[in-house]
């Protein structure tokens, strides 16, 4: 069945109306839509319908959001009317998906519905801090601060999440690699040279007989060891699936060390980053809150937020309540402390992200230093045993033949 696009009149709880225009499958999934963002349906119409044919299904990567925001803000500045800005950024894109999305924003803004309302539509395209702060700049008429906002964000959390999938990626990467090699010499190339040793009824020296009965435990377990590979996969898909696993699984993975502090140090960059730009756009503390809970992945800490959300909607000040959920650096803490007294914590916040800039590019290169010489050093040593242990009978056996 095709959607139908609906022109809609709606009143809120305090009965201010609006107007404005969505795709649903039905009048009941209008009723519902509406529903969901707090609004009751006083009268509709349909203006269209979206063919199967043009629900095209994609994404639209966060590498494409940034340079669409900049495009926007530019002509925006220079006194381009945002339909008309859009309406260009449209014809520009290359991704088909990107491209109806903004055709139907654009027709969504033809129907006199707002830039956020339009947005809150694509929540897998457009984030809800996106849609919020996009809001806040029209309530206030500086839609143009508050792209820039958005724009120094995205870039921030863009730049500093890459360097963290980097910095967890390549050891993985290194490790397997590793793990394969020495299986393969294990299992292919050692042997067939212990094979010779063997033929000869030479005495193997210590070494020699460990590997060779490492060798034949892999490979005459191999089945079970594969078994044993899937119940791990299954175990770590659990942790990261089952809500009650994951908690208590990212509760420990701040509890590594290094790797601990890293993810505590992102996720409080994430969280000064996201209330800095909010804050500076004129949402409450409150408010910010539940758009930081959802820019931190750690679900503990998600958990952690909440509870200072919770608290200070009981009456508890800012800083107090940070400083008790015991997750926070103290660098945070006391800057929001110093932000609250003087009134520009959106300020205190901001030198936060510029410290966490410089603090989290050299953690992360230590970091990386670390693990690279750990893994050379580590995977060297592997390596070099398993050769001097091959090689040692070579003496042996030359005894032999010489006998």
């Amino acid at each position: 069945m095709a959607k139908m696009i609906y022109s809609y009149k709606a009143r809120d709880i305090q009965g201010n109306e609006s107007t404005g225009s969505i795709e649903a499958d039905s009048v009941a999934d209008l009723m519902g839509k509406l529903r969901g963002k707090g609004l009751t349906l006083i009268k509709h119409s349909t203006t269209g319908s979206v063919s199967k044919k043009q629900e095209i299904v994609g994404a639209v990567k966060m590498k494409e959001i940034i340079p669409f925001t900049h495009h926007l803000r530019t002509m925006y500045g220079a006194g381009v009317p945002i339909l008309a800005g859009l309406e260009d950024l449209r014809h520009e894109t290359t991704n088909p998906y990107f491209s109806k999305i903004l055709e139907n924003i654009c027709l969504s803004l033809k129907n006199g519905t707002a830039l956020s309302d339009a947005l809150t539509m694509y929540p897998k395209v457009f984030p809800k801090i996106y849609v919020a702060m996009a809001k806040v700049g029209e309530a206030t008429g500086n839609l143009d601060l508050a792209l820039d906002s958005l724009i120094s964000y995205l870039e921030r959390r863009e730049e500093t999440k890459g360097r963290l999938v980097s910095a967890m990626i390549y050891p993985i990467v290194m490790i397997f690699a590793v793990l394969c090699l020495v299986v393969i010499l294990l299992t292919f190339l050692l042997p067939r040279i212990t094979k010779l040793y063997t033929d000869t009824g030479i005495d193997l020296p210590g070494p020699t007989k460990f590997l060779m009965a490492i060798s034949d435990f892999l490979i005459g377990n191999a089945i079970p060891l594969l078994a044993l590979v899937g119940a791990i996969g299954f175990g770590i898909y659990m942790c990261r699936t089952n809500p009650t696993l994951k908690l208590k699984t990212d509760e420990f993975l701040l509890k590594v060390p290094f790797f601990g502090q890293l993810m505590i140090k992102d996720a409080a960059a994430a969280f000064c980053n996201t209330l800095s730009a909010l804050q500076k756009s004129g949402v409450a503390v409150n408010e910010s809150l539940k758009f930081c809970e959802e820019v931190v992945a750690n679900t503990y800490l998600k958990k952690k937020i909440m509870e200072l959300s919770r608290a200070i909607q009981e009456g508890e000040r800012f800083p107090v309540a940070l400083k008790n959920t015991g997750v926070f650096p103290s660098l945070v803490v006391t800057m929001v402390k110093v932000g609250d007294e003087s009134g520009k914590v959106d300020e205190s916040l901001r030198k936060v992200c510029e410290f966490y800039d410089k603090e989290i590019p050299m953690a992360i290169k230590r970091f990386m230093q670390i693990m690279e010489n750990l893994i050379i050093f580590g995977a060297g040593g592997v390596v070099l045993f398993i050769i001097l242990a091959t090689l040692m009978p070579i003496y042996k056996l030359v005894q032999v033949i010489r006998k």
